[in-house]
Parts: structure tokens; C-alpha cells; sequence
């Protein structure tokens, strides 16, 4: 999956996890195959096999790769899907008027 969104929209993520009753299992966030922070503008969630992602405001330096990571002691699985933000600010243009 892939999306456009502009500078300062939310974007929210979401998945389903089983099992959904294992203590062992963990739930990993990862934006171009780095662990994402938690807190400020990422909001994450798990709960009884629901996970989700948001993030609250978003900036160009935000576009990438997204992967949700379930791991436990047999295994592990990933699903994916890429956002592109573009900036609010267009590049400057300069106009030459001449004779």
C-alpha cells in the first residue's frame, strides 16, 4: 500500500495480530528499516490483537517505508505499506521580467 499525504495531515496505521493472547508477543514499529520512536507525534497500540500507529502531524522527513513487526517464540511476521508527505512550501520561483 502506498499514500500521499501533505505536510501536516495524521496518518494512521492499522493491523491485526494472533495470537492475540500470547504474553510473549511484541509489537515493533520500523520506518525505513529503523525502530520507530514512540511518543510526540507517534501514537502506537496494542490490545487483544488490534495495533495500530499514528502519527498526529506529518512532516516530508516522515516519507518511507513503514513495517509492523509481530515476533514471538516461533516466529515472526511483517506487513507494509509506504507514505509519501509532501511539503506545504512550494520551492521558490523567480520570474525575470526584462525588455
Amino acid at each position: 500500500m502506498s499514500v500521499g499525504i501533505g505536510e501536516g495531515e495524521p496518518v494512521h496505521f492499522e493491523c491485526r495480530v494472533e495470537p492475540k493472547t500470547d504474553p510473549k508477543l511484541r509489537v515493533e514499529w520500523y520506518r525505513n528499516g529503523k525502530i520507530l520512536p514512540t511518543g510526540h507525534r507517534f501514537r502506537t497500540l496494542y490490545d487483544m490483537g488490534f495495533v495500530s500507529l499514528d502519527i498526529l502531524y506529518t512532516y516530508p522527513e516522515d516519507s518511507g517505508e513503514y513495517v509492523c513487526r509481530a515476533v514471538n517464540d516461533l516466529g515472526e511476521d511483517t506487513t507494509r505499506a509506504t507514505i509519501s508527505c509532501k511539503s506545504k512550501w512550494l520551492a521558490p520561483v523567480l520570474l525575470v521580467h526584462g525588455k
